[in-house]
């Protein structure tokens, strides 16, 4: 321990890098005669504090997705794939007019939003999706159009996997947002700080 002298101002690091060092330096420690320097007390505080710090950490650096949510998010993205680029091919390639027109119908309601949908941000898709799945109930004629090119089975399963996205995706961001606001990782940072000085004070 005596190699460093120069104790670091841990206000300015980010959270990972706080982490990091705090975890540095509390196995730098063990190797330390703790009772002979009389650190041991300011250690196990600095090491519970640093634990309780670290949990949060992680919760709130974990992913929001769920392998549910994945699930669900596979499903509209694959069906939206196929809803759109098959209406694309029937509207470059079918011999019937009336199908080509209204597969124009259907792939530009969709396509307006977009050609890579299912690439844009969870939030941000979402709000695209109501709008596509309103736009085509809400129309008689995009509702024809679905039903006459034989489409309908990729609509259903794409409105269906959306829904269940969407619902599991609100439980989530909510449980989240309770998460942090439980235990506050700025807190448990502080704390951690406080016992961190305590630690180089004891070090003197």
């Amino acid at each position: 321990m005596n190699t460093l002298v120069v104790t670091p101002q841990v206000k300015s690091f980010k959270n990972g890098e706080f982490s990091k060092y705090i975890r540095t330096l509390l196995q730098l420690s063990e190797e330390e005669d703790l009772d002979t320097m009389e650190l041991s007390d300011f250690v196990k505080e600095l090491n519970t504090a640093y634990n309780n710090f670290k949990k949060v950490y992680k919760k709130n650096r974990g992913s929001i997705l769920t392998p549910e949510m994945v699930r669900y998010d596979n499903q509209r993205d694959n069906s939206l794939k196929l809803l759109q680029r098959g209406t694309k091919l029937i509207a470059d390639f079918a011999g019937d007019e009336k199908d080509r027109h209204q597969a124009n119908l259907i792939y530009a309601t969709i396509s307006k939003h977009g050609k890579e949908i299912y690439n844009m941000a969870y939030n941000q898709q979402g709000g695209v999706m109501d709008e596509i799945i309103e736009d085509i109930e809400g129309s008689t004629e995009l509702s024809a159009a679905i039903d006459n090119l034989h489409q309908r089975k990729y609509f259903d399963e794409m409105r269906t996997a959306h829904k269940a996205f969407d619902s599991v995706f609100k439980a989530r961001v909510k449980e989240q947002q309770q998460e942090q606001t439980t235990v506050s990782i700025t807190e448990l940072r502080k704390l951690t700080t406080v016992h961190y000085g305590s630690y180089w004070i004891g070090c003197l």
